[in-house]
C-alpha cells in the first residue's frame, strides 16, 4: 500500500536546521496494525503526520499504490485525507462545540452524503463504538474515554484506508485505554492502522508490527504477523467542492453551537455599527445646521419669511396672491403638552401639504387638531393616540377665558430638514397661541434677573406677557428691551387653573417686530423671490440659506473640517479596537478550523464556511442596526433625531460596514492557513 524511500524531513526554528526523519526507508501493507516507539523526539509523529499529508517532505519520495505523492498540492493533500485517512489524536481533537452526531456526521457531509442519509449512517458509527444514548451531548460534555470514542466513529465516517492513531490513549486511564485499544482492533479491518505510542506494552495484544525510532530513523522493525501485498493501482483524485447546503450547514453550525462567541462577535458589530450611524448622522446634522438659516426654529422647504428693508414694516396687500401668515410668531414657538405623566413639545403648522393619518382622524370642526410626527415609530404612534378625543385647556391672556381644543388624530410626514413635532388643522388653535406668544427671555446671573422684551408689531409702549408664577417669584425684575431699560411696562400675567398645555420659556430668536411667512411649493420659491425682491422686500428662504458673508464661510468650513476630522478619528479607533477584538474572537476557533482541515476540507471550501460564519453574522447586525436606526424594529423615541439619515449616509453605511466584514474574513482566512495542518492541529507541541 504504502513506501517510503530516502524520505527525509527538516525543521528550521530560529536559524538551526533540525532533523525530523533522516532516510527512511518503509514499506507499510493493509491489515497490518503498526506500533510506532521511541524516546520523545525520536520522529515518531513526524513520521506518522508525513505518511498521511497532515505535513510534507522535504526529500525523497512516498508511495501510495505505487503512485509518487511528491508532487502532491495542499488541495491533494486535502483530497487525500479526506479520503484516505482517518485519525485519532492523543488529544482527541474532536470539535466540543459539536455535538457527537455532528462529529461524526462532518466526514460523511463531505464525501457527499445528504443530511439525512448521514445521520443515518452517523447514528450506526455511533452505536458501534458505544456511544448510542450520548449523541446529542456536546463534544465539551464528553469523558475522555468517550471523546476518543467519538473520533473513532468519526474516522470510521470516512471509510478510509488508513488510520493514523497518535497516542490515542496518553489521556486516558488504563481500564478506559484498554477499551479503546480493544475498539481499535475491531475496527481495523481492511486498513493499514499506524499507532504512535509511548507505552508499547498497551498495544502490544494486537500490534503485527513493530517500529523503534532513535533520531529520525527506524532502529527496528520487528513483523509478528505476515499480511499479503497489495498490487499497485492508479490514484485518482476526484476534487468536488463542497455544495453549497454542506457549506452553510457547517457554517451555521458553527455560528448555532458557539452561542457566548456568537454573542460577543454580534455585539462587537452592533457597536462598530451604531457608532457608524451616530457618527454619520452628527456630520449629516452639523453639516445641515451650517447651511441653514439659524434665526429660525422651523426651515420646512415649503416657507419663506418675508421683511421690510431695515426691519421696517411692510405694506401686506404686496403679499396678496400668496399663501400668507402676518408675524407668524407661533410657528416658530415649542409647546408643551402632558397627559397622564407622558410629555411632548410641538410646534404649530398647518402647513405640511402631505401626510399619513395613522391613527384617529383629520380635524372636522375648529378646535380639533391632530399631531404630525415626522417617520414615527410604533412606540410614538401607540403612546399618542391613547391620549386621542382627549381636551386640552389653554388659558387665554391675562386669564379672563380659556380655550379647549381636542387631539383627534396621529399623522406621519417626511422631511430631511427636521425631526419636530406639529400640530394641524385648527386654524383657532394658531389664533390663540399667537395671542398670548411669550415676548420675553430671561437671563440670570446667580441671584440677578433680567427680562429681555422684544417688542411686536413696532409697540412703542412694551408689554410682557408672564406666567404669574414667574412674576410672584421675581417681584422686583429688571426689564430691558434692546438692551436699555424699561421704567414703563404693562405686565400682563397669566395663570389660575392648571394649564395643560404650555408655552416653552424659550421664544423666537432674531426675529424682525415684523414679518410674514409665506407657504409655496417648492418648485415656485425661486419666482417668488425674485418678484419680491423687486417690490423692496427681504426674503430668505431658510431650508436653503446660504450665508454670503467670506469670514461666516471661512468659519463654517473650518468647523466642518474639524468635526468631520475628529469623527474621523473617532471612528477609526472604535473600527481598529473592534477590529483587535474580533481577531481575537476568532483566533480562539482556529484549531476548530484546523481540526476540519485534518478531515479533508479544502482551503477554498474552508474559506468559503468562515465567509458564511463571519459574513452572516456581520450582515445581519449591519441591518439590524439599520432598522433599529429608523424605528423599524424597536420604537425607541430616543432615536427620533437619528432617523433622519440621507440615502448617501445609508450607502456609505453599508458600504464601510461590508468592505470592514469581507476584509475580516479574508484576512482571518489568510490567517488558517498560514501554517500547515499539523502546526496548526499542534500549536506549540514538540514533535515526537
Amino acid at each position: 500500500m504504502l513506501e517510503l524511500k530516502e524520505v527525509s524531513k527538516f525543521y528550521t526554528s530560529n536559524g538551526i536546521t533540525n532533523i525530523g526523519l533522516s532516510n527512511i526507508n518503509l514499506k507499510l501493507h493493509r491489515n497490518e496494525i503498526v506500533a510506532i516507539t521511541g524516546e520523545s523526539g525520536s520522529g515518531k509523529s513526524t513520521l506518522l503526520n508525513v505518511i498521511s499529508k497532515i505535513d510534507t517532505f522535504d526529500e525523497g519520495e512516498i508511495y501510495y499504490y505505487g503512485n509518487e505523492t511528491s508532487y502532491f498540492s495542499i488541495s491533494d493533500m486535502d483530497d487525500f485525507r479526506k479520503n484516505k485517512v482517518g485519525f485519532i489524536f492523543q488529544n482527541y481533537n474532536i470539535l466540543d462545540s459539536y455535538t457527537v452526531l455532528d462529529n461524526v456526521m462532518i466526514p460523511l457531509l463531505l464525501k457527499g452524503l445528504s443530511k439525512e442519509d448521514a445521520k443515518v449512517e452517523a447514528m450506526l458509527l455511533i452505536k458501534k463504538v458505544g456511544l448510542d444514548g450520548r449523541e446529542k451531548h456536546r463534544g465539551s460534555k464528553l469523558s475522555g474515554g468517550e471523546k476518543q470514542r467519538c473520533v473513532i466513529a468519526r474516522a470510521l465516517a470516512g471509510d478510509c484506508d488508513i488510520l493514523a492513531c497518535d497516542e490515542p490513549t496518553g489521556n486516558l486511564d488504563s481500564q478506559t485505554a484498554l477499551e479503546i485499544i480493544k475498539l481499535i482492533k475491531e475496527v481495523a479491518k481492511d486498513k493499514l492502522v499506524l499507532i504512535v505510542t509511548h507505552n508499547y506494552p498497551e498495544v502490544e495484544g494486537i500490534a503485527t508490527r513493530l517500529l523503534k525510532m532513535s533520531d529520525g530513523k527506524i532502529v527496528e522493525d520487528i513483523t509478528f504477523e505476515q499480511v499479503p501485498c497489495e498490487e499497485n493501482k492508479e490514484l485518482k483524485f476526484s476534487f468536488q467542492p463542497l455544495n453549497k447546503k454542506v457549506i452553510w450547514s457547517l457554517g451555521l453550525t458553527n455560528i448555532l453551537r458557539t452561542p457566548k462567541k456568537t454573542f460577543l462577535v454580534c455585539l462587537i458589530y452592533f457597536i462598530i455599527s451604531f457608532c457608524f450611524l451616530f457618527v454619520a448622522q452628527y456630520l449629516s446634522s452639523t453639516i445641515r445646521s451650517s447651511e441653514s438659516y439659524s434665526d429660525f426654529s422651523n426651515t420646512f422647504d415649503n416657507r419663506l419669511f418675508v421683511y421690510g428693508k431695515n426691519g421696517a414694516s411692510f405694506d401686506a396687500d404686496l403679499l396678496s396672491g400668496y399663501n400668507y401668515e402676518l408675524n407668524d410668531f407661533a410657528t416658530e414657538l415649542s409647546y408643551y403638552y402632558k397627559f397622564n405623566n407622558n410629555s411632548l413639545n410641538f410646534c404649530y403648522a398647518d402647513n405640511i401639504d402631505e401626510y399619513k393619518l395613522v391613527a384617529g382622524t383629520i380635524p372636522k370642526k375648529e378646535n380639533e387638531f391632530i399631531l404630525l410626527f415626522n417617520s414615527p415609530s410604533k412606540l410614538t404612534i401607540q403612546t399618542n393616540a391613547k391620549n386621542i378625543g382627549t381636551e386640552i385647556v389653554f388659558e387665554v391672556n391675562n386669564g379672563s377665558g380659556y380655550e379647549r381644543f381636542k387631539l383627534v388624530g396621529i399623522g406621519s410626514y417626511k422631511s430631511n430638514n427636521t425631526s419636530e413635532v406639529f400640530a394641524s388643522g385648527c386654524k383657532r388653535l394658531q389664533k390663540v397661541l399667537n395671542k398670548v406668544t411669550p415676548n420675553y427671555y430671561l437671563e440670570q446671573n446667580g441671584h440677578k434677573r433680567e427680562i429681555y422684551l422684544s417688542l411686536v408689531n413696532g409697540d412703542t409702549s412694551p408689554r410682557l406677557i408672564i406666567p404669574s408664577k414667574m412674576y410672584e417669584e421675581n417681584p422686583n425684575i429688571s426689564l430691558f428691551t434692546d438692551m436699555y431699560k424699561m421704567n414703563d411696562c404693562e405686565v400682563i400675567t397669566y395663570g389660575g387653573e392648571k394649564v395643560y398645555l404650555e408655552l416653552s420659556v424659550d421664544g423666537p430668536s432674531n426675529l424682525d417686530p415684523y414679518f410674514a411667512s409665506i407657504y409655496s411649493s417648492k418648485s415656485k420659491v425661486k419666482k417668488i423671490m425674485d418678484d419680491l425682491t423687486e417690490s423692496n422686500l427681504k426674503v430668505v428662504y431658510p431650508s436653503e440659506y446660504k450665508d454670503e458673508n467670506a469670514l461666516n464661510k471661512l468659519l463654517t468650513e473650518i468647523l466642518i473640517i474639524i468635526s468631520v476630522g475628529s469623527v474621523s478619528a473617532y471612528l477609526i479607533g472604535i473600527f481598529f479596537i473592534c477590529y483587535v477584538i474580533l481577531s481575537r474572537i476568532y483566533r480562539s476557533r482556529v484549531k476548530d478550523y484546523a481540526i476540519l482541515r485534518t478531515l479533508g476540507v479544502t482551503k477554498k471550501d474552508m474559506s468559503k464556511i468562515v465567509n458564511v460564519e463571519m459574513i452572516v453574522i456581520g450582515y445581519s447586525i449591519i441591518l439590524f442596526t439599520y432598522l433599529l436606526f429608523n424605528g423599524l424594529i424597536f420604537a425607541v423615541d430616543a432615536l427620533t433625531f437619528l432617523r433622519q439619515i440621507g440615502l448617501l449616509t445609508v450607502i456609505l453605511y453599508f458600504f464601510v460596514m461590508i468592505v470592514f466584514t469581507t476584509s475580516m474574513s479574508k484576512r482571518f482566512n489568510k490567517r488558517v492557513f498560514m501554517f500547515t495542518v499539523r502546526e496548526s492541529v499542534r500549536g506549540d507541541e514538540d514533535d515526537d
